[in-house]
Parts: C-alpha cells; sequence; structure tokens
C-alpha cells in the first residue's frame, strides 16, 4: 500500500478526502508542507503522490513550494502538477504563463515603479481592477474609478503595503454558508481565528508594485469550470449584491455545461499546458462576448462539484449524474503513481 501526502490545511472535506483515498489502496497522511523536516518526513515514510491543495488565506506558500521543489527533484509525483504549483496563487505569474500559452486572459499590466503606473493605466483605460498578486476569495480585489484614486492605491502600494492575509473575521458569513452552518464552524473557528492572526502577523505586506487589470462590464458572475483529468464541471458564480466580485461570494448557480463549450475547451488547454490532474479556471466574457481567463486555481471548495448535473470531456461527450470531487481526486492520485512509478523507484536511493 503506498503512501499519499495532503497538506494540513483546515477547510470542509479533509476526511471525505482521506477516506477517498484509502478506498483505493493509499495509505493518507496529512503533513505540513510548511515545516523545514516534512521533506525527511515524506522521504523516510515513502514513495507516493503529494496533494497540494491549501487553505489560501491560511498557508505560507513560498516555505511550501520549496519544499516541494526538493520531493519533486527526488521523483514525487506533486499533484495537480510541478508547473501548477509554481503558478499557485500567484496572479502576475498566471497572467505571464497565460500570455506565453497564447491562452485568451484579462489583459494585466504590473507597474513596478511609480512612473509607470499612470501609462500602464492609460493603456487599459478606467475604471481598471487593481488587486494583489496573492489572496483569494476576492479579498483586495478593487475597482478604480479614477486617476486620483489610482494614485491614491498607488501611493499606498509604494509606500506602506497593503496585507494579503484576510482578518480573522473578514467574510464570516460566507464561510460559515460554506463550512455546513453556524454550529459545525464554532467548533473550528477558535483554529481558525487563531492562525489568520499569526498569519497576519507573519506574512509580509505586498508592496513595490502596482497590478493593473482591464475591466470588463457586462458580467454579472463569472464561470468556474473545474477539471478532473479528462472530466469538466461548469457552474455560474453570482456577483456579491452591489459588486462586480463573484470570487468567494459563495451563490453558485448550477448550469448545463453544453452552454459553456468554449469556456470548457479552454480550461482543457490550459490544464494540459500546466500537465494538471485537476485545476478550477474562472472565465468571464470580454467586450465581444469571448470568454476569456481570469485566474485558475487548484485549490476550490470540493463540495461545489456535486451539485453539477454532470460533466463534459474532452470531445463534448455529456454525462449525467452527481459526482464526489473526493472519489475525483483519488483516482487521478492512482493514475499519477502508475505513471511516475518507475521513474520514482530509479530516483529513489
Amino acid at each position: 500500500m503506498n503512501p499519499i501526502y495532503y497538506h494540513n490545511a483546515p477547510g470542509p472535506g479533509m476526511q471525505e478526502i482521506l477516506s477517498a483515498f484509502e478506498s483505493v489502496g493509499f495509505r493518507p497522511h496529512i503533513v505540513n508542507l510548511e515545516h523545514p523536516g516534512c521533506m525527511a518526513q515524506i522521504i523516510e515514510t515513502g514513495v507516493g503522490p503529494v496533494m497540494f491543495r491549501p487553505h489560501l488565506h491560511l498557508t505560507r506558500m513560498d516555505a511550501c513550494i520549496r519544499h516541494m521543489g526538493v520531493l519533486h527533484e527526488w521523483g514525487f509525483p506533486i499533484l495537480p502538477s510541478w508547473p501548477a504549483v509554481l503558478s499557485y496563487d500567484d496572479k502576475t505569474v498566471q497572467a505571464m504563463q497565460l500570455k506565453a500559452f497564447g491562452l485568451p486572459h484579462c489583459e494585466t499590466r504590473v507597474a513596478t515603479d511609480r512612473s509607470q503606473v499612470e501609462a500602464a493605466a492609460a493603456e487599459l483605460g478606467f475604471p481598471l481592477v487593481v488587486k494583489l498578486r496573492s489572496g483569494a476569495g476576492s479579498l483586495n480585489v478593487r475597482r478604480l474609478e479614477t486617476a486620483g484614486d489610482l494614485r491614491a492605491y498607488a501611493g499606498r502600494m509604494f509606500g506602506r503595503g497593503i496585507s494579503p492575509v484576510a482578518g480573522p473575521v473578514r467574510d464570516l458569513g460566507v464561510n460559515i454558508r460554506k463550512s455546513g452552518g453556524l454550529w459545525h464552524s464554532l467548533g473550528k473557528a477558535p483554529r481558525v481565528v487563531a492562525k489568520r492572526i499569526r498569519m497576519k502577523v507573519l506574512t509580509p505586506r505586498e508592496r513595490g508594485y502596482v497590478l493593473m487589470q482591464r475591466f470588463y462590464p457586462g458580467n454579472d458572475g463569472d464561470v468556474r469550470v473545474t477539471i478532473f483529468g479528462d472530466k469538466a464541471f461548469a457552474f455560474r458564480r453570482m456577483n456579491r449584491p452591489g459588486d462586480f466580485r463573484a470570487s468567494g461570494s459563495g451563490q453558485i448557480d448550477y448550469v448545463d455545461p453544453r452552454g459553456y463549450a468554449d469556456e470548457i475547451d479552454l480550461a482543457f488547454r490550459l490544464t494540459d499546458q500546466l500537465r494538471a490532474s485537476f485545476l478550477a479556471v474562472d472565465f468571464i466574457r470580454d467586450h465581444h462576448q469571448r470568454p476569456i481567463v481570469v485566474e485558475y486555481c487548484p485549490g476550490f471548495v470540493l463540495g461545489a462539484i456535486s451539485g453539477c448535473p454532470g460533466c463534459m470531456d474532452k470531445n463534448g461527450g455529456f454525462s449525467s449524474g452527481s459526482f464526489r470531487a473526493a472519489d475525483l481526486l483519488a483516482k487521478l492520485s492512482v493514475a499519477a503513481m502508475n505513471h511516475n512509478d518507475e521513474r520514482i523507484q530509479q530516483a529513489m536511493p
């Protein structure tokens, strides 16, 4: 029985995932990929996939990525993939990756000097969207209406900076709804709040750049396409009331995926480029009503998948029914292990 390593991140569905791993013959181990001792612990335990699905608000991504880089060199399969992990929670890297892949995406400019800000904004036009390179759930995503708003924002980014970590009670109502209700959340609240405070103190503020994106009007939400191997699931996420942001709203509209063939095709193309086994890709429509990628992430709410009416494959075929994301992740882990087994064994001492 091979081990499989899962990053210790709080969030709904962990036990369901561990049980799914066991059902396909894995021996699951919860590991802390932030800790420098994790590499020796994993290597000594034995060969197996390393699955990285952190809680974006609560994880030190830089430490995790360095440690996974070493495990990757040892030959351990990294899930969803090593290229996907490298761009995890970094919107500047993602913008450059999408440009390199030739995939349609939100037009993006990154100014690294005060003198570049207004020239970059002139290329995008107002209103425009500013965000930090890291963060989730629409944290620190703002729409700026005027050049004066941009100057004030740039002054902060080239000054004291902005914390990329959510406050202890940010989006409290949404998080309670996502985690199954108030009583279910209360048991986890002290641990989550304590770690948010700790991360708020330890995580450096983002500063020294301004990341700007073109604003595309007429989008009352976005479309999230989630890929698991050869299966694609789609649903719409509606904007927060009176807002332009859908991410983190928790307001899901389950749709027939056959109506979003273009988004699904682009999501498969991106996943292939990243060699990722699973990935969530967010889309909006541009001025010509063509889908463009906003961002992508291997960390997503697994429970949202079960509400989809079915999935699509790469050939446009539709399969109806409800699927459990935990089962799909387990099957992908088996496939990764089988594909990499010979290479891993050769790499091990």
